[in-house]
C-alpha cells in the first residue's frame, strides 16, 4: 500500500525512528532531572501543584499527568516523606471527605529554585531556536501525540501472537 510516494516501509521505519527518539528524550528527561534528585514525573506533579496553590485531589493528577497510580503513590510519598508536599482531607458533601495533595511552603521555594534552574539550562540548549521554531517543535510533537493515539485506539484488525 502506497500513500502517495510514501512506502509502508518509510512509515514504519519512520515510527521506529519516533518511538526511539521518544525513549531517548524521556530518558534525557530523567538524566537532565536527576541532577535535583527528581524524576521527570515527580518534575511535572511538582510542576502541576506549583501552578495550582490550593492542591488537587490525587485523581487529578492521575487524570492530567498520565502517571500510573502506583508511581504516583510512591512519588507522592517520597515528596511527603521530604517536606515538599502534603496531604489534607478536607470536606466533601458527597463523601467522607477527599484528600488533596499540596506543596508545603518550602516545597514551593524548591520548586521556584528548579524552575528557574531549568529554565536557564532550557535557553542554553534552545539558543538556536526563536519562537517560532519553539511553536513549530510544540505543534509538531503534539501530531506525534495525535498520531500514536489514533494509532493505539483506531487498528480494529488481527493481532499476531507474539
Amino acid at each position: 500500500m502506497k500513500t502517495g510516494s510514501i512506502t509502508d516501509e518509510d512509515i514504519y521505519q519512520t515510527s521506529i525512528d519516533l518511538m526511539r527518539n521518544l525513549v531517548w528524550l524521556a530518558r534525557n528527561q530523567n538524566a537532565f532531572f536527576s541532577k535535583w534528585d527528581v524524576s521527570f514525573n515527580t518534575f511535572e506533579i511538582l510542576e502541576y501543584l506549583y501552578t495550582r496553590t490550593g492542591g488537587v485531589p490525587v485523581t487529578e493528577l492521575e487524570d492530567n499527568l498520565m502517571i500510573p497510580g502506583q508511581t504516583m503513590n510512591a512519588i507522592i510519598d517520597g515528596m511527603e516523606g521530604k517536606g515538599v508536599l502534603e496531604r489534607v482531607r478536607v470536606s466533601h458533601p458527597a463523601s467522607s471527605g477527599i484528600v488533596i495533595i499540596r506543596l508545603k511552603p518550602e516545597g514551593r521555594k524548591k520548586v521556584r529554585v528548579l524552575r528557574r534552574q531549568t529554565c536557564i539550562a532550557m535557553k542554553v540548549t534552545q539558543a538556536t531556536l526563536d519562537k517560532s521554531d519553539m511553536r513549530e517543535l510544540i505543534d509538531l510533537t503534539q501530531k506525534l501525540v495525535e498520531f500514536w493515539d489514533r494509532a493505539a485506539t483506531a487498528y480494529k484488525g488481527p493481532v499476531a501472537e507474539f
